[in-house]
């Protein structure tokens, strides 16, 4: 896998480091997290793709765990401002916000979702596919017209 994450980095000119993120693979949940980028996704959808970006930063170059709130939290803050980023904290929880996560990954799971990661895209014909697995990326790349060299911020 090791090997597989860096041939994709280089590929697609990912930033990586080699070596675990703490916690790896996950011994404190993700749920948090992603209750609180589904927050971030209603309320700030034009800062989501900056948080995606340094959440995945802080993961796979610093190796940190962000799916605990103590690391992803103060990332977020930076983007977003402390005000609104104790404000998604708490929404995060609310049941609005439990109940779209649960709507998502069900759409996910019917779409063929067989698990993580799972990438559903549309491209400019409107036609939909879903990719399983990071080592697909050049697939996804190819069915929306982009070539290889897609940049860091894929």
């Amino acid at each position: 896998m090791a090997t597989d994450l860096r041939r994709s980095a280089n590929i697609f000119n990912l930033p990586w480091a080699s070596g675990w993120p703490d916690n790896y693979p996950f011994k404190a949940t993700t749920l948090k997290v992603q209750r609180v980028l589904t927050a971030i996704e209603i309320d700030h959808p034009n800062h989501y793709p900056e948080v995606i970006s340094a959440l995945y930063h802080a993961f796979w170059v610093e190796k940190k765990g962000v799916q605990l709130p103590e690391v992803h939290y103060p990332i977020i803050a930076c983007i977003l401002g402390e005000e609104s980023a104790t404000k998604i904290l708490e929404r995060s929880s609310s049941d609005e916000i439990k109940a779209l996560l649960k709507q998502n990954t069900e759409h996910a799971i019917a779409s063929g979702c067989p698990g993580l990661p799972w990438v559903m895209v549309t491209n400019t014909d409107g036609k939909d596919e879903g990719y399983f697995g990071f080592d697909h990326l050049s697939q996804v790349a190819h069915f929306l017209g982009l070539g290889m060299s897609i940049g860091p911020n894929l």
